[in-house]
């Protein structure tokens, strides 16, 4: 019997900022592990996806967001 594969989970959300503030809400979505914005409205909309190996990781940065 095989070894089970390690999970790996993945959250999309929609993160509302300022339109103002919406590129440098960007840049620091980048910055978190495992995080890629899709797109960006223009009224500050961000399409982001979080990816990690466990759920708590993605908790923990949807809190920082």
């Amino acid at each position: 019997m095989a070894e089970p594969s390690a999970s790996f989970h993945v959250a999309g959300i929609v993160v509302q900022a300022q339109p103002a503030a919406a590129p440098e809400v960007r840049e620091r979505i980048a910055l978190l592990a495992g995080a890629t914005v899709h797109a960006t409205g223009p009224g500050g909309t961000l399409v982001v996806t979080l990816g990690s190996v466990g759920p708590q990781a993605i908790l923990e940065q949807i809190t920082l967001l």
